[in-house]
């Protein structure tokens, strides 16, 4: 029997969906802004694969919301100009409500919702189910997932079973699979002389990254490659990007190197233990920072003056 829930119960609700999704995740919210909550769930979901699918309308997503999508590798996003429906499901549950995925709904508006049970209810969840898909069909792309769902689990789950956490050559192996998954038209390569993944122009020509992990610290570094123009193309990230990147990543974690003109991100064990476990979520978490970073140098790069 479908339930019937009030603004508290709804938040609670979007949550669980996401929570117990086992093979995939579909959101249809005109209005998208993640709270860092249920931002943190959808990470967790990317990591174990689930198919997320978002389909949103009505706005243009700021550069944050934009940053925080693109990092989920799992992720087909599209938009749908006429969109004012927000429904929300995984393979059993589903909630059509009022509310958008927007936090300021779940803090400022009174909502309404039904929550539906595929066993219990199952006439309505797949009539809901198939609007939904109907929508997506007459949706833009805008976002495609990096990784094809149907080979998803016979290649990237299982891959998982011979890692051991805390195995750098393991994690270094992992990670370059699945940078090039994220980025297929790019090429990353593990050093044969160091602990080591080296790209040559990220996301453009006069940029490059280096990801090497210790035992004590991960860095990222990304480097400007201009030849005579790269102190001034240096600089014209330090002027512009400044903020962006402290605002993403905090002052301490950055060095800004104008003698090499390169970015450092440095993450140490003493504050981030769980990246230094060189673990999935290591993995994860390193990725999302290349994403991050990667965007805000390279717009900043292709901005001709």
């Amino acid at each position: 029997m479908a339930e019937f829930l009030r603004t508290s119960g709804i938040s609670h609700q979007i949550e669980e969906i996401i929570i117990n999704a086992k093979e995939k995740l579909v959101i249809v919210s005109p209005y998208l802004k993640l709270t860092e909550n249920l931002f943190e769930r959808l990470k967790e979901k990317d990591l174990e694969e689930i198919e997320l699918i978002f389909i949103y309308g009505k706005s243009e997503l700021n550069e944050n919301e934009k940053r925080k999508l693109d990092s989920l590798q799992n992720l087909s996003l599209y938009y749908h100009k006429n969109l004012h429906a927000k429904c929300y499901f995984n393979e059993s549950k589903m909630l059509i409500t009022s509310m958008n995925l927007y936090e300021f709904s779940e803090k400022n508006n009174r909502e309404m919702g039904v929550l539906v049970d595929k066993q219990k209810d199952s006439s309505i969840f797949e009539n809901a189910e198939q609007e939904s898909f109907s929508i997506l069909k007459a949706s833009n792309l805008i976002k495609k997932a990096a990784t094809n769902s149907k080979n998803k689990k016979q290649h990237s789950i299982e891959e998982f079973e011979f890692y051991t956490e805390g195995d750098i050559s393991k994690w270094l192996d992992k990670t370059v699979h699945l940078l090039s998954l994220k980025y297929d038209f790019l090429e990353f390569k593990k050093s044969e002389l160091s602990p080591r993944i080296d790209c040559e122009s990220f996301l453009t020509d006069n940029l490059s990254i280096e990801i090497i992990p210790k035992i004590k610290s991960l860095r990222i570094i990304f480097k400007i490659n201009g030849g005579k123009n790269s102190k001034f193309l240096y600089n014209k990230v330090e002027v512009l990007g400044r903020n962006s990147l402290e605002n993403s990543f905090t002052a301490r974690v950055i060095g800004w190197g104008n003698q090499m003109n390169r970015i450092k991100l440095d993450f140490f064990s003493e504050e981030y233990p769980e990246i230094l476990k060189y673990g999935k979520n290591s993995i994860m978490q390193t990725i999302e920072t290349i994403v991050i970073g990667g965007n805000i140098i390279s717009e900043i790069l292709n901005k001709r003056e």
